[in-house]
């Protein structure tokens, strides 16, 4: 799997499994751009490439849709404002702050 023109499946975020999520992200190489749905609504922007799996996304834009429970859309997004490398083993992403802990957790969509 590569980083970039992948849809990657939300499966873990903040130590905690999510199921039955809607919530993806994609890193198109066309532009640089960086989009995908926090389980409600869409986001979408810019990312940088850099060296050594580092990389910085632009603030995202997203559509304001209320839902049933945007706990998890809340969690998502506030984190990808904070992300700034990457991690990929098999057929899953890993995004993370630092040394940090795993924020968030993707599986790869075939």
């Amino acid at each position: 799997m590569t980083f970039t023109d992948t849809k990657w499946t939300l499966v873990r975020i903040m130590d905690k499994d999510v199921a039955d999520s809607n919530a993806f992200i994609s890193f198109a190489t066309d532009e640089n751009r960086v989009f995908g749905n926090a389980g409600c609504n869409n986001f979408s922007g810019t990312y940088e490439l850099r060296d050594g799996n580092q990389f910085s996304l632009s603030p995202l834009a997203a559509t304001k849709k209320m839902c049933v429970d945007m706990s998890i859309e809340d969690q998502f997004l506030t984190l990808l404002g904070k992300v700034d490398n990457y991690t990929i083993k098999g057929n899953q992403l890993t995004l993370q702050k630092a040394k940090t802990a795993p924020l968030a957790v993707f599986n790869a969509v075939e």
